[in-house]
């Protein structure tokens, strides 16, 4: 299992592959929820709300960051992944 560390204000974040197809997003911190884009597009509070693994089926690229309640975001978190 690989895990990605969120470099971040608040507490760090991580991304870590499940198995070959699928990956979990976690927070250290319950109160600052986990925002991600596939589409190569920066996340943002209005991008999709992390709620269970992502299946990674024909994506190439996932954005993921960490939103708390004062709107502080994290930095950007980018995992390319092989064909």
């Amino acid at each position: 299992m690989k895990c990605y560390l969120f470099s971040t204000l608040m507490p760090p974040a991580r991304l870590k592959t499940e198995d070959a197809s699928r990956v979990s997003l976690c927070s250290p911190d319950n109160y600052a929820p986990i925002h991600y884009a596939t589409d190569g597009s920066d996340p943002t509070a209005e991008s999709v709300k992390y709620t269970e693994p992502i299946s990674i089926e024909g994506i190439r690229i996932i954005k993921a960051v960490c939103i708390d309640k004062d709107g502080t975001v994290s930095d950007c978190l980018t995992l390319n992944l092989k064909d």
